[in-house]
């Protein structure tokens, strides 16, 4: 969240205002960084498609428990459970196996 969007135009009293509530709703946020291989596995957070890996950056996500979901052809689909307190920034690394091609006898 970028609170100087806004608040660059607007008067001294409106900016500390949009900055305060900005900090406040910050309050209720943390940050997932999902490091996932292979490239281009699908990611998902609590059933939520968030993109293909490689991700972009770090992922924004209600403080609580969440569920991260990667899956990719060829690959056994993996699920992670995470925590995100307040603020903080949680990382989460994931590496599919191959499906094995072999029938076991």
């Amino acid at each position: 969240m970028d609170s100087s969007i806004h608040a660059e135009t607007a008067p001294a009293e409106e900016r500390t205002t949009i900055e305060r509530e900005v900090a406040e709703l910050r309050s209720f946020v943390g940050e997932l960084v999902a490091v996932v291989e292979p490239a281009g596995a699908r990611v998902s957070i609590d059933g939520q498609p968030v993109g293909a890996a490689p991700l972009d950056g770090p992922i924004p996500v209600e403080v609580g428990t969440h569920s991260l979901e990667v899956a990719a052809e060829g690959h056994r689909a993996a699920t992670r459970t995470f925590s995100v307190t307040s603020r903080q920034r949680v990382e989460v690394a994931v590496a599919l196996e191959p499906e094995s091609s072999a029938t076991p006898p």
